[in-house]
């Protein structure tokens, strides 16, 4: 429908990259609040609108597996 916009995708990240990924989506909810609170400020809304971030891992972090191998 045209008044939805979905998107996501699916990536390996390094714990700095997970890091700096949480950074960046922080400042990006905290502009669009901002903008439309000040925007609300000027002229009222037409309707209520959700919008969601979300970054959560898809795997656990693996154990070191002990080796048969070694003595």
């Amino acid at each position: 429908p045209k008044d939805r916009e979905i998107s996501g995708f699916t990536m390996a990240m390094t714990d700095e990259e997970y890091q700096w990924v949480r950074h960046e989506l922080r400042k990006v909810r905290k502009e669009l609040q901002t903008k439309l609170m000040m925007a609300r400020e000027k002229k009222q809304g037409k309707k209520v609108y959700q919008i969601n971030i979300q970054l959560f891992p898809l795997t656990n972090e693996e154990e070191e597996k002990p080796s048969f191998f070694q003595l």
